[in-house]
């Protein structure tokens, strides 16, 4: 449910997203991202292996991440 709701939320949003399986060589190339679960909800990653991303820092999943909230307190 929450990968979906972000998915449209994205959508809604235009923000750009890419939803596939990633060979880690291609990982390596990764500036930021974030993942989605019921339980952290939406989650910037701060590390990949040894790297620091940039995910905190990343406009639009901050942008999402407001979207989400707003999303789930619409619905409470």
């Amino acid at each position: 449910v929450t990968r979906a709701t972000v998915l449209a939320l994205a959508k809604r949003e235009g923000v750009p997203m890419e939803e596939d399986v990633f060979p880690m060589s291609q990982l390596a190339k990764v500036e930021a991202g974030f993942l989605t679960s019921s339980i952290r909800e939406l989650q910037s990653i701060s590390r990949l292996d040894s790297r620091e991303l940039h995910s905190r820092e990343c406009d639009e999943i901050s942008l999402l991440q407001k979207a989400y909230a707003e999303e789930v307190a619409a619905h409470e």
